[in-house]
C-alpha cells in the first residue's frame, strides 16, 4: 500500500521543480510502525496536472525494515498543491469546491473538468472534508487547550470551517489552497491511522 504525506515543497510547480528533490531527502520522516527507523530515499513516478498540463516528480521514501519484513510499501511525498489520488490540482478541486458552496449550479461551474468529475469531487469533498474537520477539532483542542464555538463554526460551509480551524493553529509554510493546508496538518495522523 502506498501511503501519501503532504508537506509544502514550494508555492507553484516551478519551485517545487527546482527545490523538491533536496528538500525531500534532507527531510526527517520516521516510519509509523518502526518508529526509530528514518525512512530513506526509494525513488520517484511522475505524476501530471490535468488542468495544466504540467508533470512533477514526486519523490518517494521507504523503510527499510518494513520492505524486509513484508514487502513493504512506499511514502510517497505530495506538495500541498495536490491532493492524493486526484489529477487536478487541489487549487482546481478547492474552486469547484467554493463555487458550489456559493450556490453556484453544477452545470455553471468554472472548471476545465467534466460535469461528471465535479459532482464526484462534491460528493468525496463533502465526506472528506468532514472527516479533515472533525480531525482538525481534536488537534485544535489539543493543541491550544481550548474549545471550539460550534455555535460559531456549524453554520459555516466547509471550506470556511476547515479555515477558521487551521487559523486557530500555529501558522505553516504552505501554497495558499485551504485543502492543502489541512492537509499537510493531517496527513501525518491519517498515515498512521492507514497502517
Amino acid at each position: 500500500m502506498r501511503v501519501q504525506i503532504t508537506t509544502f515543497l514550494g508555492a507553484d510547480v516551478e519551485e517545487y521543480s527546482k527545490l523538491s528533490e533536496s528538500k525531500v531527502q534532507s527531510m526527517e520522516i520516521y516510519c509509523a510502525k518502526h518508529l526509530d527507523e528514518k525512512l530513506s530515499y526509494h525513488g520517484a513516478y511522475f505524476r501530471k496536472i490535468k488542468e495544466t498540463g504540467e508533470k512533477l516528480k514526486i519523490q518517494r521514501l521507504i523503510c527499510k525494515r518494513c520492505n524486509n519484513d513484508f514487502g513493504g510499501g512506499t511514502v510517497s511525498i505530495l506538495p500541498d498543491f495536490l491532493l492524493p489520488r486526484k489529477h487536478y490540482s487541489a487549487n482546481e478541486i478547492e474552486s469547484v469546491v467554493k463555487q458550489n458552496e456559493e450556490g453556484v449550479a453544477v452545470y455553471d461551474i468554472e472548471t476545465e473538468a467534466s460535469v461528471p468529475t465535479v459532482r464526484r469531487w462534491l460528493h468525496e469533498m463533502k465526506e472528506t472534508m468532514q472527516k479533515w474537520i472533525s480531525l482538525l477539532k481534536t488537534i485544535v483542542m489539543e493543541e491550544t487547550k481550548g474549545f471550539i464555538s460550534e455555535a460559531i463554526l456549524a453554520p459555516l460551509p466547509q471550506t470556511e470551517q476547515l479555515s477558521e480551524l487551521l487559523d486557530k493553529l500555529r501558522p505553516i509554510k504552505y501554497s495558499g489552497n485551504v485543502l492543502g493546508r489541512a492537509n499537510i496538518w493531517l496527513s501525518d495522523r491519517l498515515r498512521l491511522f492507514s497502517t
